[in-house]
């Protein structure tokens, strides 16, 4: 979770989601801007049914607050209903 976390480099790591119930490895939220995400190997839950957007291994919500700038390039995204959504408001 990347709670209004801002700057934050993720490189060349393999990172896995451990929870039973949520297939995220990464959540964006409450303005978490200007990070990368770049040459990981990112693994979420096994999804077969019930597959919804906060099912997806790399996740932003949205809200008051944009979680804008963040760099996500040449990683490996495996399970997970998605591999990255994102939200957005639109004007």
């Amino acid at each position: 979770l990347l709670d209004g976390a801002d700057g934050v480099t993720f490189r060349k790591m393999t990172l896995r989601t451990l929870a039973n119930s949520s297939a995220n490895v990464f959540r964006l939220e409450n303005g978490a801007d200007g990070n990368t995400l770049a040459n990981n190997l990112l693994e979420g839950m096994n999804v077969t049914t019930n597959a919804s957007e906060v099912q997806s291994v790399i996740y932003s919500t949205y809200g008051n607050q944009g979680d804008d700038y963040n760099t996500i390039r040449n990683n490996t995204i495996r399970n997970g209903a998605f591999g990255i959504f994102l939200r957005g408001q639109g004007s």
